[in-house]
C-alpha cells in the first residue's frame, strides 16, 4: 500500500517497501522502519520536524509556518529552522543555538544538516 506525504516540496507517492527521494536521500526500507534523511531519524508531529537523534547533543526542529494546497496536495511554504541543544535541563529558550528562516521544506531540511553535521563534529 502506497500513502502520500505531506509538507514537502513536490508531490510524492511513497510506499511502504521502498521510497526514495532526491536520489536517495530520504529512504525507508521497511514499513516499521524510521524514515531518515541523510542517515539520520526524522519525526514528525503536526507541522513539527524533528531531526537527529535525542542522545546526541543537539538536533534540529523544522517548523512548518505557512503551506498551501496545488494539484491535491499539502506543500511547505516558509519553515523555521533550529539548532537546538538536548539537554533537557536548559530551559526551552536557552536550547536554541541558531535559527532560521527558509522557503520549503528541501532548503530547510539542507540547511539543518548542515547545522547539525557542524554542530556534531565540533567545527
Amino acid at each position: 500500500p502506497c500513502f502520500h506525504t505531506f509538507f514537502i516540496d513536490f508531490p510524492v507517492t511513497m510506499c511502504y517497501n521502498s521510497i526514495t527521494i532526491s536520489l536517495e536521500v530520504i529512504t525507508m526500507a521497511e514499513e516499521n522502519a524510521v524514515l531518515k534523511y541523510k542517515g539520520r531519524p526524522l519525526m514528525r508531529k503536526d507541522a513539527i520536524i524533528y531531526y537527529g537523534s535525542m542522545a546526541d547533543k543537539y538536533i534540529i526542529m523544522l517548523q512548518v509556518l505557512s503551506s498551501e494546497q496545488k494539484d491535491g496536495y499539502k506543500l511547505s511554504g516558509r519553515v523555521s529552522v533550529q539548532l537546538q541543544y538536548t539537554d533537557p535541563e536548559i530551559s526551552s529558550k536557552d536550547r536554541v543555538v541558531k535559527s532560521a528562516e527558509r522557503d520549503g521544506l528541501y532548503d530547510a531540511m539542507e540547511l539543518g544538516s548542515i547545522w547539525l553535521e557542524r554542530a556534531l563534529s565540533g567545527k
